[in-house]
């Protein structure tokens, strides 16, 4: 069975302004080539720190800003489907405030999933590390979600 409604975007948030800006800043290119926007949805996993409040509302989408006070990433992640169930969403990506989509991200996800009739699709996730961290990619594998051995 297809669901029904419309699409969402969830993001869950932890004490990373810097962070949720920059994936909010790429997010209008990864929405690119969908027929109608997604709900976009930044759950706050703290809700202590004035400076996601800001930044939702400096977003270049239009952002629903939640504050889930129980503590943990599940919890986060269960508030936001709650919150898509209860906006009528049928089918909800979740990105991470640490992650930026490319360009048509939401709609290659969308069209894979039509394609196949799966339940669930994910896409590759590359790790960049900063300059001054580049110790870190011996251990890319770790952080990575591309097929392995």
């Amino acid at each position: 069975m297809i669901p029904s409604g419309r699409t969402a975007v969830a993001v869950c948030t932890w004490r990373r302004p810097a962070g949720l800006a920059r994936l909010l800043g790429a997010l209008p290119a990864g929405l690119a080539g969908l027929d109608a926007p997604p709900l976009v949805l930044v759950v706050d996993n703290d809700g202590s720190d004035p400076r996601v409040a800001r930044v939702v509302a400096a977003s270049p989408v239009p952002v629903r800003l939640v504050v889930e006070p129980a503590p943990g990433i599940s919890a986060a992640r269960n508030r936001a489907v709650a919150e898509a169930e209860a906006a009528g969403v049928g089918l909800l990506a979740f990105v991470d405030d640490d992650e930026w989509p490319e360009t048509g991200w939401l709609a290659a996800l969308l069209a894979c999933r039509a394609a196949t009739g799966a339940a669930v699709v994910g896409g590759a996730v590359t790790p960049a590390f900063p300059a001054e961290r580049a110790d870190l990619a011996r251990w890319r594998r770790f952080w990575s979600v591309l097929p392995q051995t």
